[in-house]
């Protein structure tokens, strides 16, 4: 090995000028993303993910971001790119500046050391003479691998939508672990060896839990050695045996990441089972279905790579499924054409090996999302990692062109190929830049999916959320009735919880729009397509409480609360319900639940409003000394955590204090009534608080009196409203008196006329 030591032994400046170049590179063709929004998949797994928000960073905050998905479960789901979301937040919030840089560094870490995998590969070969470039060409050829790479339209996607660093922190860790593999394989002293191969375990471990699908980096770990290294009897039974302890551990890992406690077989075959079978539930496709349709989709991804022509790239797709061998025709063709290549690839692996192994690689680092899984049949980010070694090929390929022309003295064409790869070059990045204009809003990127995939509802579905977050109702409901004519048309296959989601955004813009009949009617239709969106149950509980339905509120919370477990808002809203009926210590177990979560999720304001309710669950049962009690653990609570300690703006955090909880009117309330024997103070506070704020003093009151909130139970005030009533009247008088005072004095202020007079 120390023969492939001293032939990699190449000068560190190239090494930094390259990175130096793909750094220029990345940095100008993605420097119009930086101010982009949030979009789709980036709201739950990010905005809304209490668990990623950290305030402070402690082992607790660390330990509930690892331990829970984007969904609130406790569940190790993809805890790398969770915690670098984490990160940014705590320094940046909601800003998205941040989180584009990390992604955009990420892009760039990948791209050197697939630059790097490129020139381990290429001296691999021209130490055996199986190429006749010499080491600084094959790092150039690198070099031009690993641009093509970077700057194809196809990667903006895993680049620039922010929830995608999942994708591309998984393709990082897995290249990286590709070159330390290689590393380990050319060095030739022992510590060398097992520092390389301990580091390319890390970094696959690290891969994996960003994203499942590198599990698969072994079984392309083997193949590259087979085609590259060669292979002898005594390592058949060594890679065979690594592999299967490859597999159980990757299928372990799938199975522990998921937040079950495995104990025997047949458990570990449920699961599995519940991953691959149970996700065909909602598709519009059964799994052969997919397994025919995915062919004619990797025949798509290999032409886009070729061919990134901006009309044929989009988030979504029309895509037919494939029915049958030869419905669409266009399945068994491509079905041939991905067998042929996968025969040639295995065929003539000796002589085209760099082809081989890249049409090789393509294949099986498609096999988790491309395959049997119940996944959506399409996405461009999925081909990030897959495609990495064609852009190898494109460049070995161009400059083997250059070299035969060179040979041949044949100077006009070798100024047509050169043209060609700088023509490549500018066309590429250039179309990358204006595909990242796509991006910019979430209205844009949908309308681009739109204009692409007219008979897909999806894009459809999700602009009518974001005109429904930014309260253009009427915009909203117009694009649920096209997508609605659509699913009524019967033309095209749409999945179940899709159509659920399109009535459930009808029913949410009509409540919006305070027509709470058509919203009810359309929840419930909603339900009809799929019954497991927690989302839905929650507004008809709310819908049904706000009619006066107790009953059906408290099963629509019910089914919420089954559904999504981890979240407070759910409980608290289902303890309202269930007190609203008599129940309080049933209410307070869902309260109890409720703050338990608040607390661990660090929602101080929820925090807040769930120990009024226990109050007042306290007071409903006469146990006035725990309703006491409750108030002092709540006013320790905001003591202690919110806001953040700081020794330098001591003063500014006291007032804090005062602004969470001791200005708070609820908070000035149930003092009021629990200390009514010395209660002055906290009615002239609650009285100060209301005249302060501009409150109607009627809306306030009989906002109690009803008592008709969802979210929070007011306490009966029968004992304090003339107490307080009289003082709001004493102060609103001398507010009065005061003000007559100075309009009086206003207008003896002394004239510009008069200060004349006086000159």
């Amino acid at each position: 090995m120390g023969k492939f030591e001293s032939m990699t032994d190449i000068a560190q400046y190239r090494y930094a000028f390259h990175f130096f170049l793909l750094s220029l590179i990345i940095a100008i063709i993605y420097s119009n993303t930086l101010v982009q929004e949030w979009h789709f998949d980036d709201y739950p797994n990010i905005v809304e993910d209490a668990s990623i928000h950290w305030k402070n960073i402690t082992f607790n905050s660390i330990w509930k971001t690892v331990t829970t998905d984007g969904f609130g479960q406790n569940s190790v789901s993809r805890p790398i790119p969770r915690l670098t979301f984490a990160i940014n937040y705590y320094f940046t919030g909601l800003n998205t500046l941040s989180y584009h840089i990390t992604n955009i560094v990420i892009h760039l870490i990948t791209a050197f050391f697939v630059y790097l995998v490129f020139q381990k590969t290429l001296i691999i070969l021209s130490s055996r003479k199986e190429t006749n470039f010499a080491e600084y060409t094959c790092q150039d050829i690198a070099l031009l691998g690993a641009v093509f790479w970077a700057i194809h339209p196809m990667q903006t996607q895993s680049v620039v939508y922010i929830v995608q660093r999942m994708a591309s922190m998984a393709a990082m860790f897995y290249i990286i672990a590709m070159f330390c593999y290689i590393q380990g394989r050319l060095k030739s002293g022992r510590v060398k060896r097992v520092i390389f191969f301990g580091a390319c375990f890390v970094f696959w471990i690290l891969a994996v839990f960003s994203k499942e699908n590198a599990v698969l980096l072994p079984l392309s770990v083997i193949i590259y050695e087979i085609i590259f290294f060669g292979i002898t009897k005594k390592k058949v039974f060594y890679f065979v045996s690594s592999f299967m302890i490859s597999f159980v551990i990757a299928i372990s890992i799938l199975v522990f990441t998921q937040g079950y406690n495995v104990r025997v077989i047949y458990e570990i075959y449920s699961i599995l089972e519940d991953k691959i079978i149970t996700s065909y539930v909602y598709r519009p496709f059964t799994m052969i279905e997919r397994l025919l349709t995915e062919p004619r989709i990797l025949v798509w991804y290999l032409f886009l790579i070729v061919c990134p022509i901006s009309d044929f790239l989009s988030l979504e797709s029309d895509i037919v499924v494939s029915t049958s061998l030869f419905n669409p025709i266009s399945t068994f063709i491509s079905l041939v054409f991905i067998l042929m290549l996968l025969f040639l690839s295995v065929l003539y692996y000796k002589k085209l090996k760099i082809l081989s192994y890249a049409i090789l690689f393509f294949l099986v680092n498609h096999i988790v999302e491309s395959t049997f899984i119940g996944l959506e049949l399409y996405f461009e980010h999925r081909n990030y990692l897959p495609s990495i070694f064609l852009y190898l090929v494109i460049a070995y390929g161009l400059m083997n062109l250059y070299s035969y022309y060179q040979a041949k003295k044949r100077v006009v064409m070798n100024f047509l190929v050169i043209f060609f790869i700088v023509s490549i070059l500018v066309s590429e990045g250039n179309a990358t830049y204006l595909r990242n204009d796509i991006w910019q809003t979430e209205e844009t990127l949908h309308q681009d999916n739109l204009d692409k995939a007219p008979n897909n509802i999806r894009p459809r579905i999700s602009l009518s959320s974001y005109y429904l977050r930014n309260g253009k109702f009427d915009e909203s409901l117009s694009q649920l009735r096209v997508a609605e004519g659509i699913v009524n048309s019967d033309t095209v296959r749409i999945q179940k919880n899709w159509i659920g989601l399109l009535y459930h955004n009808f029913g949410a813009t009509y409540h919006r729009m305070s027509e709470f009949d058509k919203s009810k009617i359309n929840l419930l239709k909603s339900l009809e397509y799929d019954q497991y969106s927690w989302e839905t149950h929650t507004l008809l509980g709310i819908l049904f409480f706000m009619d006066g339905d107790v009953d059906q509120s408290i099963k629509a919370y019910t089914n919420a609360v089954t559904i999504n477990s981890s979240d407070p808002k759910l409980f608290n809203m289902l303890g309202k319900a269930i007190y609203s009926t008599g129940q309080f210590q049933i209410a307070l177990e869902a309260f109890r639940k409720g703050l338990d979560l608040a607390q661990t999720q660090q929602q101080h304001s929820l925090v807040k409003l769930i120990n009024f309710n226990i109050t007042a669950c306290y007071m409903a049962i006469n146990d006035y000394e725990n309703a006491k009690m409750t108030l002092v653990e709540l006013e320790k609570y905001f003591d202690k955590n919110a806001p953040v300690p700081n020794f330098y703006f001591r003063d500014i955090n006291e007032s804090l204090k005062k602004f969470y909880i001791y200005d708070d009117n609820n908070y000035l309330l149930y003092k009021s009534i629990l200390y009514r024997e010395n209660n002055r103070s906290f009615l002239a506070e609650l009285a100060d608080s209301l005249i302060s704020n501009d409150e109607d003093y009627c809306f306030f009151i009989n906002n109690i009196n009803q008592n008709k909130s969802v979210e929070l139970i007011y306490p009966p005030i029968d004992d304090i409203e003339k107490d307080l009533s009289k003082l709001y009247y004493e102060k609103i008088g001398k507010l009065i008196e005061t003000l007559e005072g100075r309009m009086t004095n206003s207008l003896n202020c002394p004239t510009a006329e008069d200060y004349e007079k006086e000159d």
